[in-house]
Protein backbone atom coordinates (compact mmCIF):
# COMPACT_ATOMS: atom_id res chain seq x y z
CA UNK A 1 0.00 0.00 0.00
CA UNK A 2 1.17 3.51 -0.72
CA UNK A 3 2.58 5.16 2.40
CA UNK A 4 0.81 8.42 1.55
CA UNK A 5 -2.55 6.70 1.85
CA UNK A 6 -1.80 4.86 5.08
CA UNK A 7 -2.94 6.03 8.49
CA UNK A 8 -0.48 6.41 11.36
CA UNK A 9 -1.69 3.14 12.86
CA UNK A 10 -1.16 1.30 9.57
CA UNK A 11 2.36 2.73 9.25
CA UNK A 12 3.19 1.65 12.81
CA UNK A 13 1.84 -1.84 12.11
CA UNK A 14 3.85 -2.12 8.89
CA UNK A 15 7.00 -1.05 10.75
CA UNK A 16 6.36 -3.58 13.52
CA UNK A 17 5.93 -6.35 10.93
CA UNK A 18 9.19 -5.34 9.25
CA UNK A 19 10.96 -5.38 12.63
CA UNK A 20 9.60 -8.86 13.39
CA UNK A 21 10.78 -10.19 10.02
CA UNK A 22 14.22 -8.64 10.51
CA UNK A 23 14.52 -10.02 14.04
CA UNK A 24 13.55 -13.50 12.85
CA UNK A 25 16.13 -13.56 10.05
CA UNK A 26 18.85 -12.27 12.39
CA UNK A 27 18.05 -14.89 15.02
CA UNK A 28 17.95 -17.67 12.42
CA UNK A 29 21.42 -16.69 11.21
CA UNK A 30 22.83 -16.40 14.73
CA UNK A 31 21.26 -19.64 16.02
CA UNK A 32 21.52 -22.22 13.27
CA UNK A 33 20.62 -25.13 15.56
CA UNK A 34 17.58 -23.51 17.19
CA UNK A 35 14.19 -24.60 15.91
CA UNK A 36 11.89 -22.18 14.12
CA UNK A 37 9.30 -22.63 16.85
CA UNK A 38 11.78 -21.69 19.59
CA UNK A 39 12.76 -18.52 17.71
CA UNK A 40 9.12 -17.58 17.10
CA UNK A 41 8.44 -18.16 20.82
CA UNK A 42 11.18 -15.72 21.78
CA UNK A 43 9.91 -13.10 19.33
CA UNK A 44 6.30 -13.59 20.47
CA UNK A 45 7.36 -13.02 24.07
CA UNK A 46 9.17 -9.79 23.10
CA UNK A 47 6.20 -8.40 21.15
CA UNK A 48 3.50 -9.77 23.51
CA UNK A 49 1.91 -11.77 20.68
CA UNK A 50 1.05 -15.40 20.05
CA UNK A 51 3.32 -17.75 18.13
CA UNK A 52 0.69 -18.12 15.42
CA UNK A 53 0.49 -14.34 15.08
CA UNK A 54 4.24 -14.18 14.57
CA UNK A 55 4.08 -17.07 12.10
CA UNK A 56 1.37 -15.30 10.09
CA UNK A 57 3.51 -12.17 9.85
CA UNK A 58 6.54 -14.22 8.79
CA UNK A 59 4.54 -16.04 6.12
CA UNK A 60 3.23 -12.74 4.76
CA UNK A 61 6.76 -11.34 4.40
CA UNK A 62 8.13 -14.64 2.99
CA UNK A 63 10.55 -15.15 5.89
CA UNK A 64 9.06 -18.48 7.02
Amino acid sequence: MNKNLMTEKERARQQMHANICQTYTELRRANKTASRNRIMTAIARDYNMTIMGIRRILVSCNAY
